[in-house]
């Protein structure tokens, strides 16, 4: 797993090297963003996934076509440790939830790390909305996980996903996905707003500020029905909703790269023991705040 986290960080330093030539002759149709980014929490759609993270993402665009732009990548997300310890399962309920006693359970499960290739198209209508759809599909590099019950092990999902953009005050976007291997169906939400401080702080400074709703519903969150219907039952056939509060410090590092450094709180309306949190072990919550700090490229 380092391995293949230390090639997928070549392959973002190759990318911005090599792009500068391309911007150079095909500055008008071809668009390369790359971007590298640590985080002490790594949640998804109101999830904990992992704790110290590591999240890449690398993404090609053409605009050679007139409203038309295309564009296909990568992102990934790698966590900074090999495995996590989390409680036996026992008669449909968590043992126990302390971490200390759960080391010797024997209850080993691995990370959601994964990496997730995804091509897509946006049509602009006109000067103010645009139109976006595409496809993912979600590899999950090493989601195993062995329990008394059963042992499951989810390779891989396909998602596809379509939204609506607004190039007005907050840049309100609204998208709904749907995996069709998990049967997870999600509508999400968002904002933003970006105060300059170039001419009151310092050149190239900002502060970028994000909030974001959503509601998601997925049957086989394991790859498995009978899974989660075993482990939590009544669990399956439940949604949620989830919230977002972002706050990143943007500082331009020359014309075509910038550094992050922020905060962000997320949360559920999931229970505590549900599996939206894991149980409510490993110090999953239904509220998450972490901080993060990122480089990011576009040419």
């Amino acid at each position: 797993m380092k391995k293949l986290s230390i090639m997928f960080a070549a392959l973002l330093g190759v990318a911005c090297l090599g792009a500068a030539d391309a911007s150079a002759s095909w500055q008008s149709d071809i668009s390369v963003d790359a971007s590298a980014k640590f985080e002490s929490k790594h949640v998804f759609r109101g999830r904990q996934q992992m704790k110290e993270a590591f999240v890449t993402d690398l993404c090609i665009g053409y605009k050679g076509f007139s409203d038309i732009e295309l564009y296909l990548g990568a992102d990934a997300a790698f966590g900074l440790h090999s495995y996590r310890k989390v409680p036996d399962l026992a008669g449909g309920v968590l043992a126990i939830a302390d971490m200390e006693a759960a080391s010797n359970m024997g209850f080993l499960r691995h990370l959601n790390e994964n990496l997730s290739p995804y091509i897509g198209i946006v049509y602009e209508i006109d000067d103010t909305f645009s139109i976006e759809g595409g496809y993912t599909h979600h590899f999950y590099v090493s989601r195993s996980f062995i329990t008394t019950l059963a042992e499951v092990t989810e390779k891989g999902s396909d998602e596809i996903y379509a939204g609506v953009c607004a190039d007005i005050l907050l840049s309100p976007s609204a998208y709904c996905f749907y995996d069709f291997s998990r049967r997870e169906f999600a509508l999400e939400g968002k904002v933003g707003y970006y105060f300059d401080l170039s001419e009151q702080v310092l050149s190239g400074l900002g502060i970028d500020l994000g909030a974001k709703l959503g509601y998601d519903r997925t049957v086989k969150p394991y790859g498995a029905k009978e899974q989660i219907e075993t482990i939590f039952p009544s669990e399956s056939k439940k949604g949620y909703w989830y919230y977002g509060i972002t706050a990143d410090l943007v500082c331009a590092l020359g014309e075509h790269a910038k550094t992050k450094i922020g905060a962000a709180v997320e949360g559920n309306s999931a229970k505590g023991d549900s599996w939206v949190n894991n149980g409510g072990i490993d110090g999953s919550k239904r509220t998450s705040v972490w901080f993060n700090a990122s480089v990011d490229c576009s040419f």
